[in-house]
């Protein structure tokens, strides 16, 4: 149904905007906006779920990891030196890759949020585009600004093939955009006005469309269905066994910013801030708008639907290991609030209990040497030493002088006027607040 799907929308104002789909008392489908979370310090660039986490990228160079079953951020990586433009799980929910303007491709391991791997120029030294993994996870593509489309052993770490992109449309262009289908067999590649499709098993292109605006999405329904949005706000719906497509106009008034389908609905995204969900009916090739929200001060970049049913208490697909306040030089534990983010300090501070157990314990000593009653239990004297109660012990005659300088003011620091508050050295949280 409409009312599971959850809408993610990251946008150029550094917010992440969260939408649910519910019905009005007329019984009609209405947007309605559950978060408005500033997540980032520039533009959200890209994201990507695996059910459980969503992951965003920012032009800070940031990633931001949300938990959905906390909804809140619970990790902020920040290993990359340049805007993040592309984010992809694993489909087993084992690693999150990431490529950036800074040439790098890096492998995350999920859960524990420690670097996994890092590919420091697949594209020789230039931008990573877009990242692609098959169905299987062992296989991935990548798309650089140095023109070359590269596949990739997963498990090896080593590169399988290199394509350079000029000569993979008639056209002769760079292209700039890829997405694999679910099956992992077929890829769309687009640039300009161009789109090709290939697939693994074939040395030609299923299919090289030339059309009338600029390509500024692509999004798959199934295996044989591709949308293509376009500069001018329509969509062309083809069919890349049929080799037929149709072209859907007045999708929106402006370029399509992004597409993402789920469970037969697609959500798109307009530069004017339109945000917009629709019941794809593949056997007619149609969409029917069930729901729609507009916001002129809005400038949308990506979208990610998510279905809101499904249990995110149960880890169904990987065990994600617990982590108790680990941080490295690049990664930062975080807790925030819609409002605020604080980082967590790996040094505990010290319980009331603690604090309070150790002044008593400074003061007795103290209360010793200088020979003074500290309770019924003991009675301190200079010639005899300490007695508890009817009980002597044998005290060297060194015990009954006055306690060298030294000692005394060893036990002076130890007293609680000179403590800090928490009973530890004070030090800077770490991490980024």
């Amino acid at each position: 149904m409409a009312t599971d799907i959850e809408i993610f929308v990251g946008t150029s104002q550094d917010f992440l905007l969260s939408f649910k789909v519910k019905k009005s008392d007329d019984q009609k489908f209405v947007l309605e906006r559950v978060i408005a979370h500033r997540c980032h310090n520039g533009s959200i660039i890209c994201m990507d779920t695996n059910g459980r986490y969503l992951a965003t990228g920012g032009g800070d160079d940031r990633i931001v990891i949300i938990d959905l079953k906390l909804n809140r951020d619970i990790q902020e990586i920040i290993r990359h030196e340049g805007s993040i433009n592309s984010l992809a799980f694993t489909h087993k929910c084992s690693d999150l890759l990431s490529g950036s303007d800074d040439g790098r491709l890096i492998a995350t391991t999920v859960g524990s949020w420690k670097l996994s791997n890092v590919w420091k120029k697949p594209h020789t030294g230039k931008a990573v585009l877009k990242v692609c993994l098959h169905e299987s996870d062992k296989f991935a593509l990548t798309l650089g600004k140095d023109g070359t489309l590269r596949g990739w052993d997963m498990i090896k770490g080593t590169q399988i093939k290199t394509f350079n992109t000029k000569y993979l449309s008639d056209a002769r262009i760079v292209l700039d955009n890829i997405e694999l289908c679910p099956n992992g067999n077929t890829f769309a590649i687009s640039g300009q006005k161009t789109v090709s499709l290939f697939s693994f098993t074939r040395t030609e292109p299923y299919d090289d469309l030339t059309l009338n605006s600029k390509v500024t999405s692509l999004c798959w329904l199934d295996d044989e269905n591709l949308l293509v949005g376009m500069e001018d706000g329509s969509i062309e719906w083809a069919n890349i066994n049929a080799s037929t497509h149709v072209n859907l106009p007045n999708i929106h008034t402006r370029r399509i910013k992004g597409m993402h389908f789920l469970k037969g609905f697609l959500g798109t995204i307009c530069s004017t801030g339109c945000v917009s969900l629709w019941e794809a009916t593949i056997a007619t090739k149609q969409l029917t708008l069930v729901c729609s929200v507009s916001d002129d001060s809005v400038r949308p970049t990506c979208i990610r639907l998510i279905d809101s049913t499904v249990n995110r208490y149960k880890e169904n697909i990987v065990s994600i290991p617990k982590v108790e306040k680990e941080v490295t030089n690049s990664v930062s534990t975080a807790i925030s609030t819609p409002a605020t983010r604080k980082t967590v300090s790996l040094r505990e501070n010290t319980t009331k209990s603690t604090r309070k157990r150790k002044a008593e314990n400074a003061t007795q000593k103290l209360a010793v040497f200088r020979g003074e009653n500290i309770d019924d239990d003991f009675e301190v004297s200079k010639k005899k030493g300490i007695t508890k109660k009817g009980q002597q012990t044998q005290q060297s005659p060194a015990s009954s002088e006055k306690p060298p300088a030294k000692i005394k003011s060893r036990l002076s620091l130890s007293t609680p006027n000179n403590k800090n508050k928490s009973g530890v050295k004070k030090s800077e949280p770490l991490g980024h607040s």
